[in-house]
């Protein structure tokens, strides 16, 4: 269970209120075996500490747990009815070993923009069929949708494999549908030969060969892997190329190969046909909100232990979402997080006011 902003910092009023430093330990020592000194580091000021255990409890689960332990457990009637109230308030699900949830950092990139990306690759890891293909236009943040992807592949979540294909490799411009075999079966199975006899039949016969061997061996995948194909806007994309990704995209779509999951990076949909692009998402990188920027702040203060006062973090929340146009380009968004990683840096160290 995870709190929102609000309701987190309305109870650790309640617990600053409610508990002394001594008692909090002793409370969480005797309900959930667990000691202060654990949570929190040292020479902390008391409402950091409540904080900062607020924080774990939701971190490692155990926010139910301790909800209970004060609803059953403390003396403070008044105590008590907040925080029964506060359970019977929605609150986001604990999230199941393996499944990623949003969160704030990416490779040490924070993530404000990607919400559309996050909500389709949690559907995949709760197993949702069907609907697995997704394309990124070039231009509308297709440099920032592989963080996401390597994230939720990171092999210590045993979750899915990352296959990564280049449209460029080799600095080639022209692509055909071959080629574009070729790199895919590199990839995957380490050899770009698929066994396709009559090499000097028609381009578009050929493609098509390819792409039947290609889908049949991506059916016959035994574990769940993330296909990107990326760079496709800096190549030129010939028609047996284009009838190779739509193939591709129909197959995914249509469940033929159950075990892969589509990221086409850097292509219009609308190259593939009207039979094809209407059932593809379009991911686009979104402008985070003032709420987003505030909310991030507030983790990332809450993750260094150096809480933000009211007019400090107004402030910083200003500066950086006025260096947002409403309709950010990519030199803008570099501009935003380099500034958004001074503002980080500044929280860490103590200097920003």
């Amino acid at each position: 269970m995870f709190l929102d902003n609000n309701r987190r910092r309305q109870f650790r009023q309640q617990l600053e209120n409610a508990f002394t430093s001594t008692t909090l330990d002793l409370f969480l020592q005797d309900w959930l075996d667990k000691k202060l000194e654990s949570i929190v580091p040292s020479g902390k000021e008391f409402p950091m500490e409540c904080h900062l255990v607020i924080l774990w409890a939701e971190r490692e689960g155990r926010l139910l747990a301790f909800l209970q332990a004060i609803d059953v457990h403390h003396e403070n009637p008044t105590f008590r009815k907040f925080v029964g109230e506060l359970m019977s308030t929605p609150m986001a699900a604990i999230p199941q070993p393996g499944v990623p949830t949003r969160p704030y950092m990416v490779n040490q990139r924070p993530v404000l923009d990607r919400s559309t990306f996050w909500q389709r690759l949690v559907a995949l890891a709760d197993g949702v069929g069907g609907n697995r293909v997704l394309v990124v236009n070039g231009g509308v943040g297709k440099s920032y949708s592989r963080w996401p992807v390597s994230h939720i592949c990171d092999p210590i979540r045993k979750f899915a494999l990352l296959a990564c294909v280049d449209a460029n490799a080799g600095k080639v411009v022209n692509v055909d549908g071959a080629r574009l075999a070729g790199l895919i079966a590199t990839r995957l199975w380490g050899s770009s030969s698929l066994s396709i006899e009559d090499g000097l039949a028609q381009p578009h016969r050929v493609t098509k060969d390819l792409t039947s061997v290609i889908v049949q061996r991506l059916a016959a995948l035994q574990e769940r892997t993330c296909l990107i194909i990326d760079e496709l806007d800096l190549v030129n994309l010939d028609d047996t190329a284009i009838e190779l990704l739509r193939r591709l995209c129909q197959a995914v779509d249509g469940n033929e190969c159950p075990q892969v999951w589509l990221f086409l990076f850097g292509l219009d949909p609308k190259r593939l046909g009207p039979r094809v692009a209407p059932f593809l998402s379009v991911d686009q990188v979104q402008r985070p909100s003032r709420q987003d920027i505030e909310d991030y702040l507030v983790w990332f203060a809450g993750t260094v232990g150096k809480p933000l006062l009211p007019g400090a973090l107004e402030q910083a929340v200003d500066t950086l979402d006025a260096v947002l146009l409403a309709a950010p380009d990519h030199s803008n968004w570099d501009t935003f997080h380099q500034m958004l990683a001074q503002k980080c840096s500044g929280i860490a160290q103590g200097t920003v006011p």
